[in-house]
């Protein structure tokens, strides 16, 4: 009884080994079958991806358009010395109302008129000993103004210098351009021509054509040119506004086919 027993329970023992071993191999072949099946959708997500990234030629061109300038900004200050800091504020409010009459007179909008930066400080001579003496106390008053009709500039300017009685210096004058779409846009045009006749030619000697515009990037910048003043007492001041040059700067890539 004892040995067939354990005969039995060695076939027993044989059998689950038997089947452990046909369990190790479903498990197997099913790792096999995940792995082609896993590498099969790389292959078709990376053929994607390179359908999706054609052969391409880009290049970078500088497109320019020149234009002569029709605004002038206008950056001065009203000055006054007088005995008290009350007397020189009181002053230096009269030559503010005095510009914003003129300005208003020639149609000059309020948002184009700013007055900031007031100081107010004593102002001193000296003797050849070094004797101090207070002569005033000195007033200032920045102004901004911007003048969009160019031509009549000039004569703006002769009109705040008389009716301050001098009391209004021009620091600085520059020229702009009122509207730059237009001329923004031919400076585009002209990159874009230079930009696309580079990509022919690389198209052409690689056997290629162009196809259609993957990217374009952009940047623009203006040089404004100072204007000249010129004043003849019998004329009064005007200006040669010169010419501004307007470039942009464009980056264009092409798909080749």
């Amino acid at each position: 009884m004892c040995k067939d027993r354990v005969m039995v329970e060695r076939k027993a023992v044989k059998g689950l080994g038997k089947i452990n071993l046909t369990a190790n191999q479903v498990f197997i072949a099913a790792i096999s079958a995940l792995l082609v099946a896993l590498v099969f959708v790389l292959s078709m997500v990376v053929n994607k991806v390179n359908n999706n990234y054609p052969p391409s030629v880009g290049f970078s061109a500088v497109g320019s358009a020149s234009i002569t300038p029709d605004g002038i900004r206008l950056s001065g200050s009203a000055n006054t010395l007088a005995k008290s800091s009350a007397a020189g504020l009181s002053e230096i409010a009269k030559i503010g109302e005095s510009i914003r009459q003129v300005l208003a007179a020639n149609n000059v909008d309020k948002k184009n008129i700013s007055s900031a930066n007031l100081s107010i400080y004593p102002e001193y001579s000296y003797t050849p000993t070094g004797v101090r003496n207070l002569l005033g106390y000195r007033v200032s008053q920045g102004y901004e103004v911007v003048l969009e009709d160019g031509k009549a500039a000039g004569g703006v300017i002769d009109q705040l210098i008389a009716a301050t009685s001098d009391k209004f210096q021009i620091n600085s004058i520059s020229s702009f351009v009122t509207d730059l779409e237009a001329v923004t846009k031919s400076a585009r045009a002209d990159a874009i021509a230079k930009a696309k006749l580079k990509a022919q030619d690389y198209a052409q000697l690689t056997g290629k054509k162009l196809g259609k515009i993957l990217s374009i990037n952009e940047s623009g910048s203006e040089a404004p040119v100072m204007p000249m003043a010129t004043s003849k007492e019998a004329l009064g001041t005007s200006f040669d506004m010169g010419s501004t040059k307007v470039e942009v700067s464009l980056f264009i890539s092409w798909e080749l086919k």
